[in-house]
């Protein structure tokens, strides 16, 4: 899959830390929407549906864990990844059945070439 096809839905609440991952993934490739809260990213997920979602816990609206549950509703085939400051979060069994392994939790501060790296092999063993 061409990166450049591939929307990347951004959630962060931090203005300076969504700024510089968005930065860094365009540059990587990927096409980047950004969102400072689920309200936000809902809207923009109407507007240009994403393939992934990279996702803070700490949002100013709910939980981004709540979030991605009532997120993967209506975009199930969406592949969805957290990006927290809470590095012992464990994915609930809901999550995990909404798709979202140990493996798609990133803690932060965040190996960004390991996170893009882990979003390339995902897309490519679709």
């Amino acid at each position: 899959m061409n990166l450049q096809n591939v929307c990347l839905l951004l959630v962060e609440d931090e203005p300076d830390l969504r700024e510089a991952l968005q930065e860094y993934l365009v540059i990587c490739g990927f096409q980047v929407n950004c969102a400072g809260s689920a309200h936000e990213a809902f809207a923009v997920a109407q507007k240009d549906p994403p393939h992934i979602i990279l996702c803070d816990l700490s949002l100013p609206d709910r939980r981004g864990d709540t979030f991605l549950e009532e997120f993967h509703v209506s975009h199930p085939t969406c592949l969805l990844y957290v990006h927290s400051g809470d590095s012992s979060f464990v994915p609930s069994a809901s999550l995990k059945a909404c798709g979202l392994p140990q493996s798609h939790v990133f803690a932060k501060p965040t190996d960004l070439s390991e996170l893009v790296q882990r979003l390339r092999t995902d897309l490519a063993l679709r």
